[in-house]
């Protein structure tokens, strides 16, 4: 796979960027997760964050399953997947069995979780056949799945999630009736507007440089598009994942936001954490996963533990149809 050495330092320097960004803003925090949202983009764009020495960026995002498991059969298994895309349940078997697939972030329901627990138990089992061990012999607990329960922190109809008042009952279930996954906390994809108010007053303007939109790769794997939209009785609301230009217009929030405020989306899921870890019967650390390209810096300073960036690192996305890894 080629990597075209000048589209690599551009690209570089845009994560540098927003990474320096988020450390200001994390003060003291110990670390702040950044997953660097590469749907749509080549695959030679994630080896070259992931093999830049000056980075050996880990966490990437994706939105499709097919995308997903075409990227993670080429690239090394060193990179640590997110699938951060609405998620369907007659997916989730085959998005599972992922070895090197760190998190799933938008569980809302209990069928899902079971759904995603059975297929990473077939995983272990699949696995220990292949080297002549037991499931549990070969089972890490680091090999566990995780997820974080999406919540709908703005009540909007279009958003995943469950309410905020239902997200100890998932939680518990996870706990309790998944041993495969692994409960990392809670995540919420919120309102545009309420970003964009925070955003407009909170930080000064970016200096990262857009990288450029077209890239010459090559790959050792015939180039392949992505799996055309399905829907069946299984699929929730098309949430958008990543939100930035293009990809969060159609997103609609509350317009009496006043700027400077903290956003409620952010609130209510650090309350919504809060609620949820003081019911639980066992003691856990659960980490909230918010702030996108519009906010991300305000979300760490409300007390995000992971924030997902996309175009502001890669640029501007193809349309789905245009795009290949």
């Amino acid at each position: 796979m080629r990597v075209d050495a000048a589209r690599a330092a551009q690209l570089v320097a845009n994560l540098s960027g927003v990474q320096a960004k988020v450390q200001a803003a994390a003060v003291g925090k110990p670390s702040v997760r950044l997953v660097a949202v590469s749907k749509l983009k080549p695959a030679s764009d994630v080896l070259a964050l992931h093999e830049a020495p000056t980075l050996r960026h880990l966490h990437f995002g994706e939105n499709y399953l097919q995308e997903l498991t075409e990227k993670a059969r080429i690239l090394p298994s060193t990179v640590q997947w997110h699938f951060i895309g609405a998620l369907q349940t007659n997916k989730c078997a085959r998005l599972a069995r992922i070895p090197n697939l760190f998190v799933v972030s938008g569980v809302d329901a209990r069928k899902k979780a079971d759904a995603l627990n059975k297929g990473r138990g077939q995983f272990f089992a699949d696995r220990a056949e292949q080297i002549g061990d037991g499931p549990e012999q070969v089972r890490d607990e680091d090999d566990r799945l995780g997820v974080h329960v999406q919540v709908n922190t703005s009540s909007e109809k279009s958003k995943s999630g469950v309410a905020p008042d239902e997200a100890a009952a998932l939680c518990q279930h996870i706990l309790e009736s998944c041993p495969h996954l692994r409960l990392r906390g809670l995540m919420t994809i919120g309102a545009l507007a309420r970003s964009q108010a925070v955003s407009s007053s909170s930080a000064k303007p970016a200096t990262t440089t857009t990288a450029p939109t077209t890239t010459t790769t090559t790959t050792t794997a015939a180039s392949s598009t992505f799996d055309a939209p399905h829907t069946d009785d299984e699929a929730g609301p098309s949430d958008t994942t990543e939100e930035d230009g293009k990809d969060g217009e159609d997103r609609k929030g509350d317009k009496d936001e006043k700027e400077g405020e903290e956003n409620p989306d952010f609130t209510t899921l650090r309350q919504t954490r809060d609620d949820v870890a003081s019911r639980l019967p066992v003691a856990l650390e659960l980490e909230l996963s918010m702030g996108m390209s519009q906010d991300y810096e305000h979300a760490v300073r409300a007390g995000s533990d992971e924030v997902r960036v996309g175009s502001t690192i890669f640029g501007e996305r193809p349309a789905r149809k245009d795009a290949v890894v």
